[in-house]
């Protein structure tokens, strides 16, 4: 959620929490773009937030501990019975594009930094010249049980390979993505 995303930059208030302005950005931001965002203040940062669901992107002013807009984009997912659940990463590009523009001029002229989250254990399969070859597979893809065994096996059983690696081969993880992709594209 975008709080998830506040919660990650930095706090400054008194109570430590971040501070979701209330005013909608023509009572507040549009009239006092000036004040609110001066050239020589410790400026506004752009969190962005790449989720399973949708693409989150949100203005935070550092000086005021104050997340001043905020935008979101639904994101498609392609889903079926045997456990595909993959995306497009154009379609976060996208979806980032939409979020951005729709984000106030004066806080998108007055960015300092940007943060970024996103899905851990997705695999983005990239081309010699960075392109993309396939679809995205996501966290939650569990077509890769076969290769998960496969991997498993190459160990010499779970055990061995938690030994090895620190951890057990499973679905969600991009090693056995990786070998079902070479397999199956």
């Amino acid at each position: 959620s975008i709080n998830s995303v506040a919660g990650l930059l930095p706090k400054t208030n008194n109570s430590g929490d971040a501070v979701v302005c209330t005013r909608t950005y023509d009572q507040c931001c549009s009239a006092n773009s000036d004040r609110l965002f001066p050239s020589r203040s410790l400026g506004v940062y752009l969190g962005i937030d790449i989720g399973t669901q949708s693409v989150k992107a949100l203005l935070y002013d550092l000086d005021r501990a104050t997340v001043h807009a905020t935008s979101s984009e639904p994101l498609p997912l392609r889903s079926d019975r045997d456990g595909t659940r993959e995306q497009e990463a154009s379609w976060w590009i996208v979806a980032l594009e939409a979020c951005v523009s729709r984000l106030p001029e004066a806080g998108r002229k007055a960015i300092r930094g940007v943060g970024v989250s996103g899905q851990q254990h997705g695999l983005v399969p990239l081309g010699s010249a960075d392109q993309v070859l396939a679809p995205v597979k996501l966290w939650c893809d569990t077509t890769t049980e076969q290769q998960c065994g496969e991997i498993t096996h190459a160990f010499g059983g779970r055990e061995h390979c938690i030994k090895s690696v620190g951890n057990a081969i499973l679905p969600g993880y991009t090693a056995s993505k990786i070998r079902w992709l070479k397999q199956h594209r």
